[in-house]
């Protein structure tokens, strides 16, 4: 619980809201200064500034869509502590509120938290309550990206994680599981992944499992994922340029790894064709404990190579002392001179080293940004005016309604392609009116924006950069 947080009067109500974490049903209100959940046993108050992101999640094969409150610091019940608040509410059930405040006070609100707080709002039950939220506390909105599961009808894989049956939602900055424990982890905190084995061990089997492995030395094992999901995924963390373990094998298909061969790497690269060349990740360090005894890391990189390529390797004295026992013939010169040819020609030869890629480590030393490091963002300034509204935005809050009236039950997401069809197929006199509000609102964005930057505003989103 947060204590010591300020009574204050509710703005906005959700009555009978079903929370999955932690479980129960309560009445949600909103205060210009704090959410409460007002349950049967225990009531919570979270100030505002506790609330980090709002993630809104459809549910695959279900018509709810849940609505996530991550938190910082977390709230308690009992000895258990919630960092993520899950909310589930019918996809299809629609809502309407007007906010209980003064003019004064919205203005207010809106220059102190983004100028996202509406005085009415109306759609879906879930979009309401998390624009409403977002409106009051200033946290961002984070909605499902590119990814879809393998039937094309929802955002997220299911799967198990210890005991628990649940989903992951591949977003497009992390992953997000839930619900039991709720656990969201960040692509940046991602070392690396792994699609490995299918369920079962056989060629046949209809599940895999994936690994996510963190920079913090943890593992997550997500497992029972289906065998129809692996190309999506493997797509999805390329797109993302996530470090997949053993790529080539991941590459050709579930079946490699079904064959239990993974650890045969001269079995493998049979299947997988003749090429040898492997692209290995720059923060990739190969090597074992026996390895790093060599006072030369070129010489233990150069055994392993003479290994996995089948060429001959030190005789052990076990060799040695049977090539002993065995009887001697006596040989000719010619025969002789042929067996030293053949032993120069089974020498191994050791490849030529090619020069190391820069690793994150190494750059970070020297003081210098590693490799595909991102540029930080520069911190946006909240009294920096609103962005100007194209007209398709325009026109959409014009029909929204529209398209819910004549198509009833839709989903969330298909009003947005129904509203995007509609202004394909409108001709030019039905975009004017919306086109000219959209010139008078980038006016009124320009004109606010001179007089921003005329009053200093702005310099220290540059100073910081």
């Amino acid at each position: 619980d947060v204590n010591g947080a300020t009574a204050d009067d509710a703005v906005a109500s959700f009555s009978d809201v079903h929370v999955l974490a932690p479980r129960g049903r309560f009445e949600v209100k909103m205060s210009l200064g704090l959410l409460q959940l007002e349950g049967q046993t225990q009531d919570f108050k979270i100030r505002y500034p506790s609330i980090q992101r709002i993630f809104l999640l459809p549910k695959s094969a279900s018509p709810h869509t849940l609505v996530v409150v991550s938190l910082d610091p977390p709230i308690r019940k009992g000895q258990t502590y919630y960092t993520h608040i899950l909310c589930q509410f019918p996809s299809d059930e629609d809502a309407s509120i007007e906010l209980d405040i003064t003019p004064e006070a919205l203005a207010a609100k809106n220059e102190k938290c983004g100028g996202k707080l509406e005085a009415s709002m109306a759609g879906p039950v879930c979009e309401v309550f998390a624009r409403a939220l977002r409106g009051l506390s200033g946290a961002k909105i984070t909605r499902p990206g590119q990814f879809r599961n393998a039937t094309k009808d929802g955002y997220a894989v299911r799967c198990s994680y210890k005991a628990d049956d649940g989903y992951l939602y591949p977003l497009d900055r992390a992953f997000f599981y839930v619900h039991k424990p709720p656990m969201l982890i960040p692509f940046d905190d991602v070392e690396s992944v792994e699609l490995t084995r299918l369920g079962g061990n056989t060629v046949s089997s209809k599940t895999f499992d994936l690994v996510v492995r963190t920079k913090s030395n943890l593992e997550h094992q997500f497992r029972g994922i289906a065998r129809n999901e692996w190309q999506g995924l493997l797509d999805f963390f390329q797109l993302k340029r996530l470090r997949i373990e053993r790529l080539r094998e991941a590459q050709a298909g579930p079946a490699i790894r079904a064959l239990g061969i993974e650890d045969d790497e001269e079995g493998t690269r049979g299947l997988l064709g003749d090429d040898e060349d492997e692209e290995d990740d720059e923060d990739f360090k190969a090597g074992s404990e026996e390895n790093e005894e060599s006072s030369d890391g070129d010489d233990s990189d150069d055994a392993e190579m003479v290994e996995e390529e089948g060429m001959p390797v030190k005789p052990s004295k076990k060799d040695k002392k049977d090539k002993e026992k065995a009887p001697k013939r006596k040989v000719s010169e010619d025969e002789d001179e042929g067996e030293e040819e053949e032993e120069e020609e089974m020498k191994p030869v050791k490849p030529v080293a090619k020069k190391a890629k820069p690793t994150k480590a190494a750059a970070k030393d020297e003081g210098k940004a590693p490799p595909g490091a991102k540029k930080p963002r520069a911190k946006k300034d909240k009294n920096a005016p609103k962005g100007a509204q194209s007209g398709f935005l325009y026109f959409s809050s014009s029909q929204r309604e529209s398209v819910k009236a004549a198509n009833p039950g839709i989903a969330f997401g298909d009003v947005g392609k129904v509203l995007g069809e509609r202004w394909k197929a409108a001709s030019a006199a039905d975009k004017l009116p919306f086109e000219e509000m959209a010139r008078q609102d980038k006016a009124r964005y320009q004109k606010a924006m001179a007089e921003y930057k005329a009053a200093g505003g702005g310099k220290v989103a540059e100073e910081e950069e």
